[in-house]
């Protein structure tokens, strides 16, 4: 997700001092996911981006929320069900807020699942274990990655100054998110590749 190019380090002395400051810039422009930027009180106009951001958003949010819900409940997992509770409350309290700016905007969006989104939480049903807890974790990441890049586009596109401010302030949280439970699955993968025999992947809670 992260997009950080390779750079060569700038010479030593007192020019490369200055170019490695410029260099440090430039590196941390190129890594960062969330740009920089001034909200201005006057950009309070609403584009069709804002729009846009506002039905895929809650579209998306509310993927997460669902398959977070289902993996709470269907997971043996201590570390899978602890991970899933949080993008579970984090979503739905950044949802909540998305659908009250929707509103103020008239921007329809619907408490429910749209078909496709259906079809990507029903692809759950399938699995059972700890083929469950590996299938749900890449479709959390997978409905998680849709979430965030419409955050970013709202970042760098949108001109309604209270859609960019959410979306700045929400994207930091939720890419923790995310790092989480691609740990999680990395964790998890070195288990089962460990297990002998028919030892339970049992799985530990995250560290707050």
């Amino acid at each position: 997700m992260l997009n950080c190019r390779k750079k060569e380090l700038p010479p030593g002395g007192e020019k490369g001092t200055i170019m490695k400051k410029a260099w440090i810039g430039a590196l941390l422009t190129t890594c960062l996911v969330a740009p920089s930027f001034v909200v201005h009180a006057g950009d309070s106009d609403t584009s069709s981006q804002d729009r846009k951001f506002v039905r895929n958003a809650s579209e998306a949010g509310l993927t997460v929320e669902r398959m977070s819900q289902m993996t709470t409940q269907a997971s043996q997992n201590p570390g899978v069900k602890q991970i899933a509770q949080k993008l579970s409350r984090d979503y739905s309290q950044a949802d909540q807020k998305l659908r009250e700016m929707g509103q103020k905007l008239d921007v329809v969006t619907s408490s429910e699942l749209n078909g496709r989104s259906t079809r990507e939480v029903g692809k759950l049903d399938a699995f059972s274990g700890s083929d469950f807890d590996q299938a749900a974790l890449r479709e959390l990441v997978k409905a998680e990655q849709t979430y965030l890049r419409e955050v970013e586009d709202e970042a760098s596109m949108g001109s309604n100054a209270e859609l960019k401010q959410f979306a700045t302030t929400t994207l930091p949280p939720l890419q923790d998110d995310i790092f989480q439970v691609v740990r999680l699955q990395s964790d998890l993968n070195v288990t089962a590749s460990t297990s002998t025999g028919n030892s339970a992947n049992t799985g530990q809670p995250l560290a707050p």
